[in-house]
Parts: structure tokens; C-alpha cells; sequence
């Protein structure tokens, strides 16, 4: 497994900057494990902990994941971000043993039909851990499930699993060629070099896995692999993931210093996954994972930081992770929203781009329809709360911040024929509301009221009014 996430970590820096040529350093400063890692090894953890496969079980893995690394190198992408940070509420009757009913609320997540190559990737584990084919992609679809319910969400795992269970078991690549091809529909005949001309970025299952797994077919070794994967081009961090599972299952031979060169990288929580895996599967017929920990002596501390390049959003989910919320509220800065929107990944452009579009995807509600402080219990709502009448002012009033709270919600009124739930989830469509009516107060006859007239009836938001009190 530790192949996918050398080929997550070497294609990691040519995601958005793709090379055409198989003639590039494995390895930079900024090699680093993506989210494609992660889930990577959410899926094994869950294999090594749940023998009864339950998706459920699989879901809260994922949301513990993402949880303990919320900024990985490139971000989560923005369905699965908000499938993690979205859960639908449902409230649900439970008969008490005295006859009384209680009501409990749980959050609920969904599948949300992605055909997306984020299945494929994260499934490699999968190829190793079981007897039969069968079960290999009756698994493989569990685990793509959850999410990618799409039927090529689902055949892009279970192809990725099936190439690795028989490549671990001795198949040839012509037999692993035409399984694919004959099972998945899966096109295998065009060649890397027939590909790579015209090849760009593609986060689809069907764009993204027969590609990887022609880099394997053509492969000679582990790392040809893994050059010939990145210099297809395209979604590198994911086409090198899945295919880097494939390479090492087949040829259970990775060189020592490119082992070294990631495990230096790789959190400890991800090592002992690793040599679980190793111990309590069939990924015991590798011999070159480390023990933990062990790598030349050097930056092998248990509690050593994870190196990771992370957007400005991250680190401040870093430290809201590490942090009570008492210790990050901060004292009105009103620059802290300025920061937050720049964000490269998660900030307005992303949001405006989103609105404008009709469907929210990414993760920047709190900070670009900010509303009061105290209307949520998280370290993150808290952060980006406003303070009251004073500071709401204060943000319309500012250069930036005032303009784009308006053009952003300009930019929600051209969807007025639409329910504001089809466009953000019901507890952003909350939000939004109490954002509205908090700056209705301080600017009447504006866009804002307009809002809540056009997608709320007019309602305004009563928690919002009775802590202004009003």
C-alpha cells in the first residue's frame, strides 16, 4: 500500500503544474502526502478494525480522518468536503423503557452519486486483505459507496482493487489486462505515448483509472511506474496513487531510499496503519516496510509534526483542532476575514465562483456570510462570529469585505428561482438567514433584506433578532 502513496507524494507537486516527460526529480522540498493518502488510510484502517465491513463504521473513519488531518497538501475535494462537513440532521422518535418517546437527533451522510476518481484512489488496501476476487470487489464497492454510489464511481475502486488482488497473486500483466478490460469496459488499448499529447486534468473515474493502469502495463519497474504515471499529465497525485498501488502489488519491490524518502513524510499515525497492514494481512509478503519510527535515526519522534503545505484555512483548523476555543477567539480583528477569504483554496473566489454557479461545494460559509457569534457551539463558528452591531458595521464599512458580502449575495439573487436548500445545504441555508438579517439591521434597503424576502419569505432569523435585541 505504501506504493499509492509514494505516487500520491511524487505526483503531489505536479497536480497543477503537469510535466509532460518521464525526466523530472521523484522527490522536492515540497513532496508531500495529499487527501488521496489520507483516505488511503482511513480505508485500511477500517479493513483492520472492522471485519464485519460496516459502511457506517467506514463513514465515521472517514470524518475521524479528516478530523485529525484537516489540510492535507491540496485540500479535500469540494463534494467529499462537504459530504464530511455537511451530515443531514434527522431526528428520529425512540421509545423509553417507562413508555415515554424521546426525540435524539443524529447526523446523517449521504451518498452523493460522484462518478469522481476519489473511490479509486483510496481502495488500494482493499486489494491486499482477502482470499477471492469476489470478495475483493464486493468490499472495494462498500467502500466506494459510501460516496461514489455512481456505477463508475463503483467499477473505478473495484477495478483498482481487482488489478492489485491479482497482480499481489502472480497474474500476468496480459491476464490483468484483459480481466480489465473484459469485466470493466475499461479501454486498455491506447499506449502512454498515444495518451499523454492529449491528455489534461480529469477527476473522473473512467479519465483518470484505465490511465493509470496503462502506466503500470507499461511499466518495468516500480519507479517507471510511477514516471511514466506522472508524465501522462492530468489529476498526477491521483493517476499515480492508484497506479502506484497496482506497481508495488506486482513487483513487491520498491528501492529502499524512495521508502526512506516518504516514511520521513508520513505522520505516525499513518506508520503504525502501515505495519498493522504488514502483520495482519497479505501485505506481509512485502519486506521493506520499516519498523516504527526507524528511518537513520533522524525526525523519528512519535510526536513529531507532520510536514505538510497547508492553506491559510488549514492552519487555522490546525490549531482550532489543537486549541480550546476560548484560546482562538480573537479580539475583533476584522483583518481575520480579509485572511480567511484569500485563502487559495477555500476562499471568496472559490465561494463566489460556487454561488454563481448555483452550488455550493467547498468549505468558507462562516467567513463569507459571517453571523453572530454565540448562534454556534465550534471553535470555528466562534472564530469567525461577529461581535455585534459595532463590528457588522465595521465590515460593511471595510473596502473588501463590505463590497463582497454584497456582490456575493447579488450573486445568490440571479438564482431566485430556486430554493436556497438546492443551492447550500439546510444548515448553510441557516446561516445564510441569520448573516442576512444581521446585516439588514445595519444596512436597511439593501441586498440583504432583498434576500430574505426572495428565499425565505421574509422571515428573518429570531435567534439573530433577540440577541440584538430587537
Amino acid at each position: 500500500m505504501i506504493g499509492a502513496v509514494i505516487g500520491d507524494t511524487v505526483g503531489s507537486v505536479y497536480e497543477f503544474n503537469n510535466i509532460k516527460t518521464t525526466e523530472f526529480p521523484l522527490f522536492d522540498s515540497e513532496s508531500n502526502f495529499t487527501d488521496d493518502s489520507v483516505m488511503t488510510f482511513a480505508v485500511a484502517d477500517w479493513l483492520l478494525r472492522d471485519n464485519n465491513h460496516n459502511p457506517q463504521k467506514l463513514i465515521d473513519t472517514f470524518v475521524w480522518f479528516a478530523n485529525q488531518f484537516p489540510c492535507p497538501m491540496g485540500g479535500y475535494g469540494g463534494s467529499f468536503h462537504n459530504w464530511l462537513l455537511n451530515p443531514k440532521t434527522i431526528y428520529e422518535d425512540v421509545m423509553m423503557e417507562d413508555g415515554s418517546t424521546k426525540t435524539f437527533m443524529r447526523d446523517v451522510r449521504e451518498p452523493y452519486n460522484s462518478w469522481g476518481n476519489g473511490s479509486a484512489m483510496r481502495t488500494s488496501a482493499v486489494g491486499w486483505m482477502f482470499d477471492t476476487l469476489e470478495e475483493t470487489e464486493h468490499v472495494a464497492e462498500i467502500q466506494a459507496a459510501i460516496t461514489h454510489n455512481h456505477p463508475e464511481g463503483i467499477k473505478g475502486a473495484q477495478a483498482t482493487s481487482a488489478a492489485i488482488f491479482m497482480a499481489r497473486t502472480g497474474k500476468s500483466k496480459e491476464e490483468i489486462k484483459r480481466y480489465i478490460e473484459t469485466r470493466f469496459g475499461y479501454d486498455l488499448s491506447r499506449s502512454c505515448d498515444d495518451i499523454r499529447p492529449g491528455y489534461t486534468f480529469d477527476v473522473s473515474c473512467q479519465g483518470t483509472v484505465p490511465q493509470a493502469i496503462t502506466a503500470f502495463l507499461e511499466s518495468t519497474d516500480f519507479e517507471s511506474c510511477i514516471r511514466l504515471g506522472v508524465s501522462l499529465g492530468g489529476d498526477s497525485d491521483t493517476l499515480t496513487c492508484i497506479a502506484g498501488g497496482i506497481a508495488e502489488a506486482f513487483y513487491k519491490d520498491i528501492p529502499k531510499w524512495i521508502v526512506d524518502e516518504v516514511w520521513r513524510r508520513l505522520p505516525y499515525e499513518f506508520e503504525k496503519i502501515l505495519v498493522g497492514l504488514n502483520r495482519n494481512s497479505f501485505y506481509r509478503e512485502v519486506s521493506y516496510i520499516p519498523q516504527l519510527s526507524k528511518i537513520d535515526g533522524t525526525n523519528m519522534s512519535p510526536n513529531r509534526k507532520r510536514a505538510c503545505r497547508s492553506t491559510f484555512i488549514g492552519k487555522i483548523m490546525d490549531k482550532m483542532l489543537g486549541s480550546s476555543a476560548k484560546q482562538i477567539i480573537p479580539s475583533n480583528e476584522i483583518e481575520r476575514f480579509v485572511q480567511a477569504q484569500d485563502d487559495r483554496i477555500c476562499g471568496y473566489d472559490a465561494a463566489f465562483s460556487e454561488i454563481q454557479d448555483g452550488h455550493k461545494e467547498s468549505y468558507w460559509i462562516w467567513y463569507v456570510f459571517p453571523q453572530l457569534r454565540g448562534l454556534g457551539h465550534s471553535a470555528f463558528t466562534n472564530y469567525y462570529g461577529i461581535g455585534g452591531i459595532k463590528e457588522a458595521e465595521e465590515y460593511m464599512s471595510h473596502k473588501v469585505l463590505g463590497k463582497r458580502l454584497r456582490d456575493i449575495s447579488n450573486a445568490l439573487m440571479r438564482h431566485k428561482d430556486k430554493a436556497i436548500t438546492a443551492i447550500v445545504s439546510p444548515d448553510d441555508a441557516r446561516r445564510i438567514r441569520s448573516c442576512m438579517t444581521l446585516f439588514d439591521v445595519v444596512c436597511p434597503n439593501d441586498v440583504f433584506g432583498d434576500v430574505l424576502d426572495t428565499f425565505y419569505g421574509g422571515e428573518r432569523d429570531g435567534f439573530t433578532e433577540m440577541m440584538l435585541g430587537l
